[in-house]
């Protein structure tokens, strides 16, 4: 379980830090080209994919038989692709795309703030807070009423600036958790519960 746990917190953290350094970039040059976007986002995309696939005919079956390393590459280096070959397209889909990638992330860091709540952060309405006002820009930028363009760039960068510090924040929040259970099994034994709650965290 542990070694899975650390492949998902290296590609979560990956993601994450492509989050981070996208937002940074259209924050910092609000006038660069959406097409020049689009195409570094198609060429992430096609990148992290075939990493992925790699990384599943690579590894031990035994270890990766639970994992979607193959889905998840075949997927994004399709995404990639798409991007790369209809580039006109997505630029003119890109705000209601990058609304839905924001809801979906908020869903999951919604259910990450309830797995923290039970497994007794303080803080794990902080995550709770930030959900709910991603899942608001998202659906902002679904409805796409921005009537300049670079204010929408700037929605956009620091939506996904704000998605990649959460990630980040939220893995080491779950990373310190996980650290107290292995300290708390080499004491006693760690119930099959635990176990399972622990697993949650990362669904």
């Amino acid at each position: 379980m542990m070694d899975e746990i650390k492949g998902f917190k290296k590609s979560y953290c990956l993601m994450s830090v492509i989050y981070i350094v996208c937002g940074l970039v259209l924050l910092i040059w609000p006038d660069i080209s959406m097409t020049t976007f689009c195409y570094a986002l198609g060429v992430i995309g096609i990148i992290y994919g075939i990493a992925h696939i790699v990384i599943y005919f690579t590894k031990d079956h035994m270890v990766s038989i639970m994992e979607m390393d193959l889905v998840t590459g075949i997927v994004t280096t399709a995404f990639g692709l798409f991007v790369l070959v209809n580039d006109k397209i997505f630029v003119s889909i890109l705000p209601f795309a990058m609304g839905v990638i924001l809801m979906l992330g908020a869903i999951m860091k919604l259910q990450n703030s309830l797995d923290l709540k039970k497994l007794g952060f303080q803080k794990w309405w902080i995550v709770l807070v930030m959900a709910m006002i991603l899942f608001g820009i998202g659906l902002l930028l679904v409805y796409n009423p921005f009537g300049a363009a670079i204010l929408m760039i700037y929605v956009i960068g620091a939506s996904i600036l704000a998605d990649g510090l959460i990630n980040i924040w939220s893995m080491f929040l779950i990373t310190r958790l996980l650290k107290k259970l292995k300290k708390k099994e080499k004491q006693n034994p760690v119930s099959e519960n635990e176990d399972e709650e622990a697993v949650m965290l990362y669904k």
